[in-house]
């Protein structure tokens, strides 16, 4: 694979790069035929089901805020439909008989943000993609699952089960991820091995500090399209965007 060649040789080490001139010329190569770098994640080449990869040291809820704001621009101006859930997060004081009470302390949402897979945000449209967070009877976690009906309004105000389809099992990640051009039918799910599923809201999981306790009421699920680089299914997606600092400017690179 293109991505794994290129990832391995920015891993090799810089005493042999710098005496192997084939392999130099190699990686200019690949960068060059694979690779078109633009100003930032809004340039129209970017579509909306592109993957967008993130420092490994930047925070998995710093990305996904940044991923969320980015693909809301992007869907409007792609004229797709979307729902934004936000999650309802509570809170109480510990080792208290008091009943959890939804609060937006940005204290608590930020160790929420720390403590749980599950985001602050999430964005529903037709075709998005997301990795489930735990295992249920009918999907596991991290398994990818897919939506292409959008839910109402009022069944995420009142978080009731949405629709969704589990991939293949037996399908490489590549072919889970394969962009389809457009957003699948059921029957072309099926014929591909994939499953409808309910997901729910996510079991209720108190998380402590400075003697607040806290749970977060969110779907149990979490974009695919926000990842670090070091993820190990990121270097095998096809679309794919991320940024890189060369000198003074900020640069964008889209694999194409």
């Amino acid at each position: 694979m293109v991505l794994q060649r290129i990832q391995e040789i920015t891993r090799t080490s810089p005493y042999k790069l710098r005496k192997d001139e084939a392999l130099h010329k190699e990686f200019i190569k690949l960068l060059q035929s694979n690779f078109k770098f633009v100003d930032s994640f809004k340039d129209p080449s970017i579509k909306s089901n592109f993957l967008r990869l993130y420092h490994r040291k930047k925070s998995v809820s710093e990305a996904l805020t940044d991923y969320v704001e980015e693909i809301k621009e992007k869907l409007k101006l792609d004229n797709v439909p979307y729902i934004e859930c936000t999650s309802i997060d509570m809170k109480k004081v510990s080792d208290s008989r008091t009943d959890l009470r939804a609060t937006n302390d940005i204290s608590v949402i930020n160790m929420l943000n720390n403590k749980v897979r599950e985001p602050r945000q999430l964005l529903f449209w037709p075709g998005a993609l997301f990795s489930a967070t735990v295992n249920t009877p009918q999907y596991a976690q991290s398994q990818t699952l897919l939506m292409i009906d959008v839910p109402s309004l009022d069944d995420i105000q009142n978080r009731r089960q949405i629709n969704m389809w589990k991939a293949n099992e037996d399908e490489s990640l590549i072919n889970q991820l394969h962009n389809f051009g457009r957003v699948p039918d059921r029957e072309e799910l099926l014929q591909r091995g994939w499953e409808e599923v309910q997901v729910d809201v996510c079991p209720e999981r108190l998380t402590t500090r400075n003697h607040i306790s806290a749970c977060r009421r969110q779907y149990s699920i979490v974009h695919m399209a926000a990842s670090t680089v070091s993820a190990p299914y990121t270097w095998d997606r096809r679309n794919f965007t991320t940024s890189c600092a060369h000198l003074s400017s900020h640069v964008v690179m889209a694999f194409l």
